[in-house]
């Protein structure tokens, strides 16, 4: 586990998002899913049933087992196309290197 402990995340996630139809919701692309909070976040909708798409750049988090895995980055426009394509929403819990 990450620095973050899961009922953090937890806690910060709308309730309705854990409950609403997976049929409904459809994939959510979660943006910095190697990092602390990314890859809580990725745990978490796991945990929940949602279906996920993992944005990573380079290793792929053991949280992210489950999800489908996009390579990738905010800072790389041409990776995004793919990543985008078929999600329904978009958690965007960092920024690109360098950004505050």
């Amino acid at each position: 586990m990450g620095m973050w402990p899961s009922s953090t995340v937890r806690d910060v996630l709308p309730s309705w998002l854990l409950r609403w139809p997976r049929a409904l919701a459809g994939k959510i692309l979660v943006t910095g899913a190697t990092g602390n909070v990314g890859s809580e976040l990725v745990r978490e909708l796991l945990r929940a049933g949602r279906p996920v798409r993992a944005l990573v750049r380079g290793r792929v988090p053991a949280a992210a087992a489950g999800a489908e895995i996009a390579a990738g980055g905010l800072d790389r426009p041409e990776s995004l196309r793919a990543a985008l394509r078929g999600v329904r929403g978009v958690f965007l819990p960092g920024g690109p290197r360098g950004h505050a």
